[in-house]
């Protein structure tokens, strides 16, 4: 992992990651991480990405973006980003991705506010990607975290649902990881906090070639403020499958940070 003065700013920060070089758009369509180096993760991306905003019967993406971007800060190796999505009744999103050890970032979100009785079951997705465009009428595996979720799916927040199949609600969504992703050698794993979790949903068939997580999926109000945690960690392939149980540990016991 890249020292954290070599992040020189919020807007242009390349690191090194998982064998590659990759640098945080704050202001791009999709904002998150993309790879700038050659060889096989030469540009993919987004990972850890903020890609849209979801209620009943409502959808917007992007977002997120050079638009709704008003305030970006580095603090150390923290990249912080504050958005104000339009037509949200004044939602506020703030977001921070923090280099660790061992090639992590972790993704902190805050929501609040300043609406009463506008914004029910709030989902933001977040998109990693690492293969290729997406074909909308792809095939997507959801895993709801209960009932009220599994009806997110059809309440008119999603499109193309030929292709669509949600489990059974109340099974815990297994951190994600992409067996074929990035430089020889490497391959990413993906971790949410099951109580951020609305959705997980899986893109394409095994091998998934990218995962969305739904997140939060409650009602916000005026006064109230929801958070969610996400981690991208990046493994040397021979080690993936037996590091898995160990991270998650890891991870589910990291504190949460109280602000953003």
């Amino acid at each position: 992992m890249t020292d954290s003065r070599d992040l020189r700013s919020p807007i242009d920060s390349p690191l090194e990651w998982g064998g590659a070089i990759w640098e945080l758009r704050l202001d791009a369509e999709i904002p998150g991480l993309y790879c700038l180096s050659g060889g096989p993760a030469s540009g993919q991306g987004p990972l850890l990405g903020l890609e849209a905003l979801m209620a009943k019967g409502r959808r917007t993406a992007p977002a997120f973006s050079h638009a709704t971007l008003v305030h970006s800060e580095l603090r150390g190796p923290r990249i912080e980003a504050v958005y104000m999505p339009l037509g949200w009744h004044a939602l506020q999103v703030n977001a921070a991705w923090t280099p660790g050890e061992g090639a992590t970032i972790d993704l902190d979100l805050e929501l609040q506010a300043r609406s009463v009785d506008r914004l029910h079951g709030l989902e933001l997705i977040v998109l990693s990607q690492l293969a290729g465009p997406l074909n909308p009428g792809m095939h997507r595996s959801v895993t709801p975290r209960d009932t009220r979720s599994a009806g997110f799916t059809y309440d008119g927040r999603e499109t193309n649902l030929a292709g669509l199949v949600t489990g059974p609600p109340g099974e815990t969504a297994a951190p994600w990881l992409a067996p074929r992703a990035g430089r020889e050698g490497w391959t990413y794993l993906e971790m949410v906090h099951p109580d951020d979790l609305s959705r997980q949903i899986l893109e394409g068939t095994l091998p998934f070639r990218a995962a969305r997580h739904a997140l939060l999926g409650h009602d916000l109000e005026k006064g109230v403020v929801l958070r969610a945690r996400m981690r991208g960690h990046w493994l040397r392939k021979e080690e993936a499958h037996s590091r898995i149980d160990t991270l998650w540990r890891e991870f589910l016991d990291r504190p949460l940070h109280l602000t953003t």
